[in-house]
């Protein structure tokens, strides 16, 4: 799977993506002629990985959301 089916099925950027590779965290990835490419086994088994789920994920990617709110509200109020 490409990395943007990956980010459509995840509702991630793929600048999270990339992060999370870089960091070592989410599924394994094969760089195949420049790009990089996802097996659907590894985002399964990624997934079922007690320290990584979809669901850790987006709650944390609403924390970050929430919290870039609260600056914006922050920052125009001021």
């Amino acid at each position: 799977m490409t990395e943007r089916e990956l980010c459509n099925r995840w509702q991630v950027s793929e600048a999270t993506l990339e992060r999370w590779r870089s960091e070592g965290i989410g599924p394994i990835c094969v760089k195949l002629g420049g790009q990089v490419r996802y097996r659907r086994e590894d985002v399964a088994s990624c997934l079922r990985r007690s320290s990584f789920s979809r669901a850790c994920c987006l709650s944390v990617k609403l924390v970050i959301q929430a919290s870039l709110v609260a600056y914006k509200i922050t920052t125009y109020t001021v």
